[in-house]
């Protein structure tokens, strides 16, 4: 998730319809408790649950997570499952997906202002550094092996957090560090693991433009600031 060599994004449209089963399937379930960890008693169970906590996360790209706005978007889905269809003109399709596209675009920058402040928060923690681009470098546990250049190869774990807290992407969640070259990761990163040695560990914040920007991915809305904490495991040329 930390690299930047991306493919291009997809329309929501065309990036929504892988789950659309699963979106479907959601709407056969009586919903539980948010509080109640889930039971898995099968590998289907795990799987479905997982691509529920991707979806939650594609409509984070749109900002829905008002429970008003998630019953529209049930409604829809059980009314897919009964097999009628949408009751939209192909013009009106087309203006939806419009709309879609603009309130994407309007979160987008929404977000980019509640960053700010999150940056701003993160800068005011102990012993907190804030570079000259903005980053928040955070020393947890200070290491003693080599120091990587910008042009090294590193070996990493790491969580990665949007400002609510959300994991995104973690190598400790996979079971595995991430081997990477430091020229192929976000600026954020570039930055920062050279202020690292082999054995330590910091907390890293990512202002937007260092991180993904106003594009942002498939789980992480545009115009997000992020936090990284990284273990720094070994430095390679």
């Amino acid at each position: 998730m930390i690299r930047i060599r991306m493919n291009r994004r997809l329309t929501p449209v065309r990036r929504c319809l892988p789950f659309v089963g699963i979106l479907l399937a959601t709407m056969i379930v009586p919903l539980r408790s948010l509080a109640e960890p889930p039971e898995f008693k099968t590998a289907d169970q795990r799987m479905l649950y997982h691509w529920g906590t991707s979806i939650a996360d594609e409509l984070a790209n749109v900002g829905a997570s008002d429970p008003r706005e998630l019953e529209w978007i049930f409604r829809g889905m059980s009314d897919r499952v009964a097999g009628k269809s949408p009751p939209f003109t192909a013009a009106e399709l087309s203006n939806l997906t419009n709309y879609l596209l603009d309130r994407i675009q309007k979160n987008g920058v929404a977000e980019q202002a509640r960053s700010v402040a999150y940056v701003t928060g993160k800068a005011k923690e102990p012993n907190a550094v804030v570079t000259r681009s903005g980053l928040v470098y955070r020393e947890i546990a200070k290491g003693k092996g080599a120091q990587a250049s910008k042009t090294s190869t590193v070996k990493v774990a790491y969580v990665g957090r949007l400002r609510n807290g959300w994991v995104f992407d973690s190598s400790r969640q996979r079971g595995a560090p991430l081997d990477t070259a430091l020229s192929a990761v976000i600026p954020c990163w570039q930055e920062a693991i050279p202020m690292m040695k082999v054995g330590g560990k910091a907390s890293i914040t990512c202002p937007p433009a260092l991180a993904y920007g106003d594009g942002g991915t498939h789980n992480i809305p545009p115009g997000s600031a992020l936090t990284f904490e990284v273990d720094l495991l070994g430095v390679g040329k």
